[in-house]
């Protein structure tokens, strides 16, 4: 019989807090991805989001900050010149906005300060001379609008890192030697010998990992558990079981 062990580890906020946000986050994410797939799939598709796993952080930075740059000096161009061309134009916009969302994903701060820089260009271009620059008005409000999409993720995130912190507090008086159990048949939320609470695969909703913990959600509940070495066996196991 398949049996995979994870025990339920004290947390601490200092070591776990991120991490755990991080579960909640993702939770989150799921539940957004189920109610709205449609917006979801139009967002993996303009990311890429399986081909960027294999892609490093220099690479995604370099490529978003490149569309970035490209499409917003094609938008400007085309606006300001008296030849407009709406084939370089649209090319401009699609780049554009697929770096947005890109470097939203990949670095916020840079895209927030990006976008300040944006706004603050076309604020002292318009000053020098509004009636030639008047058609960047749209574009500084988009900025602006980016700007504070990420005033709200950032706030959004520090929401997650609180509700992080009321569970890890909640979830400090577990019991030494807790486990959670899988086997082929249901799972088995063991505390001692005289409590014990089986769950069937059918309550189980997600399996969420982050770098040294897992965070397991059936029902209405969640419980932080310890990643181990051998995690891709089990991974492969419980998205056969979820399924």
């Amino acid at each position: 019989m398949t049996n995979f062990v994870f025990d339920i580890p004290k947390l601490s906020l200092e070591t776990d807090l991120k991490q755990v946000s991080y579960i909640l986050n993702k939770y989150s994410e799921f539940n957004s991805r189920q109610k709205y797939p449609k917006i979801w799939k139009i967002t993996d598709v303009l990311t890429d989001t399986k081909s960027n796993k294999h892609r490093t952080y220099k690479s995604k930075l370099s490529s978003s900050f490149r569309s970035w740059t490209v499409g917003l000096f094609l938008i400007i161009s085309q606006l300001i010149d008296n030849k407009f061309n709406i084939f370089f134009f649209i090319i401009g916009l699609a780049c554009y906005i697929l770096g947005i969302i890109t470097l939203f994903m990949v670095n916020k701060n840079l895209l927030g300060l990006l976008s300040v820089v944006q706004v603050s260009a076309i604020l002292i271009a318009l000053f020098i001379n509004v009636n030639k620059f008047k058609i960047l008005i749209p574009l500084a409000i988009l900025s602006f609008i980016v700007i504070l999409w990420i005033i709200l993720d950032k706030s959004i995130e520090k929401r997650f890192d609180k509700s992080a912190k009321i569970l890890i507090e909640k979830l400090s008086n577990t019991p030494e030697n807790s486990k959670i159990i899988f086997n082929d048949d249901f799972i088995t939320l063991y505390i001692d010998d005289n409590n014990k609470t089986t769950i069937n695969y059918n309550n189980l909703r997600y399996v969420i990992d982050s770098e040294n913990l897992i965070g397991i959600v059936y029902d209405d509940y969640i419980i932080i558990a310890k990643k181990y070495d051998n995690f891709n066996t089990f991974n492969s196991f419980i998205n056969r079981k979820i399924k």
